[in-house]
């Protein structure tokens, strides 16, 4: 298995009365785009149980499980409260944890621990896919703008800063472009560093992306109000490769040909239901689970890790993509734990 690292994340803004829309809307709405069309419901899936799992290898890229970074071989001890692995870089990875009544972002390396913020309170943080820089974004209410930093991991300090109209969402970036989107006003946007200049990709929001893989996740609309999603090329953003108004993206595979994804209103601790699909829709696998899904991160092109809670066990299980639907083709990539309320 490669050793490519992906990992996305969303953010949405919830309301009751408009979830209530959207779950009749939800019901209606049943466009999929590609050979999977419908298949979501019509395959048989397969029920992880990680009590009944054989115990495979460690997870070949950087996984946080509690206070602990397990990749390959190699772990290491995270220091602090409800730490969050943002991920890799060179040779140590970058944390957001509590410490002292504080929420640093620290940079653990063979050298030890470097402070990269020192307080990241109500900001948001995301690593570049690279591992070369931290972007920060901090809403401002009163303005109804977003201000957006770029840190030097390397060097620590800020290397550039620019304010966005409206809510401000990082998608990905890397040492020389950044994917924002905002909502309201509805756009998505790829802001060139080197050049310092804001190319408009297109007027709907986006909610996942992968530079390296030209692949950008969009909502239609509010999907709490009958919106769908879109997965297109960041290139060619006019062209769909897939829609649906069941499912949202929560992985691109490395490559960019594989999808994982789950319910389109999925929230709260966990999805129950995980997809993996091609990127034209192709239905691959169907993955449930007693209790829910929390991680779920491509491992390389055909492995999937998923983060599994049972009823009483939990653990993180790799499956393969490619397995048959008999055997599921799922095994534990971590040791067994205990269910707990809050875990």
């Amino acid at each position: 298995m490669d050793r490519t690292r992906t990992r996305t994340r969303t953010r949405r803004l919830p309301s009751a009365l408009a979830a209530a829309a959207a779950a009749l809307a939800t019901l209606s709405c049943s466009i999929l785009v590609g050979p999977g069309a419908g298949a979501a419901s019509a395959e048989a899936a397969t029920p992880v149980a990680p009590g009944s799992l054989t115990r495979g290898a460690d997870p070949a890229v950087p996984v946080l499980a509690g206070r602990t970074i397990t990749d390959g071989e190699r772990t290491v001890r995270v220091p602090g409260r409800s730490p969050s692995l943002l991920g890799a870089s060179g040779d140590g990875y970058v944390v957001a944890t509590g410490l002292d009544g504080r929420r640093p972002v620290l940079l653990l390396d063979g050298s030890g621990r470097h402070t990269l913020v020192d307080d990241l309170g109500t900001d948001d943080a995301r690593l570049a896919s690279d591992g070369s820089v931290v972007v920060l974004t901090r809403y401002r209410f009163a303005a109804q703008r977003s201000r957006v930093r770029v840190l030097d991991v390397a060097t620590g300090s800020i290397a550039q800063r620019r304010g966005f109209e409206g809510f401000a969402n990082v998608l990905d970036a890397d040492a020389t472009r950044v994917v924002v989107s905002t909502f309201p006003p509805r756009a998505t946007m790829l802001w060139d560093l080197a050049a310092d200049r804001v190319e408009l990709v297109g007027r709907q929001p986006g909610y996942a992306a992968s530079l390296a893989d030209d692949r950008l996740a969009v909502h239609t609309g509010d999907p709490y109000r009958g919106g769908c999603s879109r997965v297109v090329r960041l290139q060619d953003p006019s062209r769909t490769l897939w829609r649906s108004c069941e499912e949202r993206v929560t992985a691109f595979a490395p490559g960019g040909e594989r999808l994982a994804t789950v319910g389109l209103l999925a929230d709260g601790r966990g999805p129950q239901d995980v997809w993996a699909r091609g990127t034209d829709g192709t239905l691959l696998q169907h993955y449930t689970v007693a209790g829910w899904f929390g991680l779920v991160q491509w491992e390389d092109t055909t492995g999937l890790l998923l983060d599994s809670h049972g009823g009483r066990r939990a653990a993180l299980v790799r499956c393969d993509t490619d397995a048959t639907v008999t055997d599921g083709g799922c095994e534990r990539a971590g040791d067994l734990r205990a269910v707990t309320a809050g875990s």
